[in-house]
């Protein structure tokens, strides 16, 4: 289930990345690049609110167990405008989606969705069921899509 916005009497989503539908009031574009990863910090320099949608693969890699990947999650965070701060207790928590697990699962696909204001920056961290950060170049974890829509308001 994506994220739906009120357009025209009709709840329309707004992760339809083909562009069919571009909600009501709205204008914009989606762009898509999945050399984006959990745990960099980017910066919107749009000048416009984004809503980014990003999903994950966690995986079970050689002798790990299957109970390493259920109850992983994705946390997404968002900083004040201007600030150029790394530390995440200076962050505000945006969006977080969790995998309720099961140890039969090899691949869980996480995917966070969260609006990002012009002028701040933003991360996506992702946990193993134990809260655990899996680190940056981990390899259990890949980028599948990592997509951001540019909101035009157009009234």
């Amino acid at each position: 289930m994506g994220t739906k916005i009120r357009s025209g009497g009709q709840w329309v989503s707004l992760e339809n990345t083909s562009g069919a539908i571009i909600p009501t009031g709205f204008g914009g574009s989606w762009t898509n690049n999945t050399s984006k990863s959990q745990g960099q910090f980017y910066t919107n320099t749009t000048g416009k609110l984004i809503y980014v949608s990003a999903t994950f693969r966690v995986r079970t890699v050689g002798s790990d167990t299957v109970d390493d990947t259920a109850g992983s999650s994705a946390w997404g965070y968002v900083s004040s405008p201007n600030s150029t701060s790394t530390n995440l207790a200076d962050y505000f928590e945006v969006g977080r989606v969790r995998d309720n697990g099961t140890v039969d699962a090899e691949n869980l696909y996480l995917n966070i969705r969260f609006f990002v204001p012009q002028s701040c920056k933003y991360i996506v961290r992702l946990y193993n069921n134990n809260l655990s950060l899996f680190g940056i170049a981990e390899s259990k974890v890949s980028t599948i899509d990592w997509s951001e829509f540019e909101l035009n308001l157009t009234y």
